[in-house]
């Protein structure tokens, strides 16, 4: 059956790899919601990149191939998990419940600070979040 299913994706022109825990994460450049559900869906991006920030010129840029864990909300535990692509889009596939979208950034720095994303996935259908990590650049 993952066979099938990842030969359907493949076919339609997004490329996602299954690990044992039961995600995919996704490599095309852009994050949707693929048919299949339930999961988590979202975009990750980073900023200000740049300061001070312009109204005609983007302040944030995709935080790419950054690890992406979804957490079960009342126990914290490792639910599943996605890398991020080039465009900072990521998707895995989770049971239907509520959880914490946790971005991993490296312990021993200050700065990037991604903030925790609280979401509710229902039975039928992917949840989309969109998180803006505080890349620590002041104007």
């Amino acid at each position: 059956m993952r066979s099938i299913i990842r030969h359907l994706l493949v076919v339609s022109g997004i490329t996602l790899s299954f690990a044992s825990s039961g995600t995919f994460a996704q490599t095309s450049s852009d994050a949707i919601a693929p048919s299949y559900a339930p999961g988590i869906s979202g975009r990750v991006s980073i900023g200000p990149v740049v300061g001070p920030c312009l109204v005609a010129t983007p302040c944030t840029q995709p935080f790419a191939k950054v690890a992406v864990q979804m957490l079960d909300k009342s126990s914290g535990k490792l639910i599943g998990q996605a890398i991020s692509n080039g465009s900072g889009g990521f998707i895995a596939t989770v049971p239907a419940g509520s959880y914490i979208v946790h971005v991993v950034v490296p312990t021993t720095t200050i700065y990037p600070r991604c903030p925790d994303t609280g979401v509710v996935v229902s039975s039928t259908t992917f949840t989309y979040v969109s998180i803006v990590c505080d890349s620590g650049i002041r104007t």
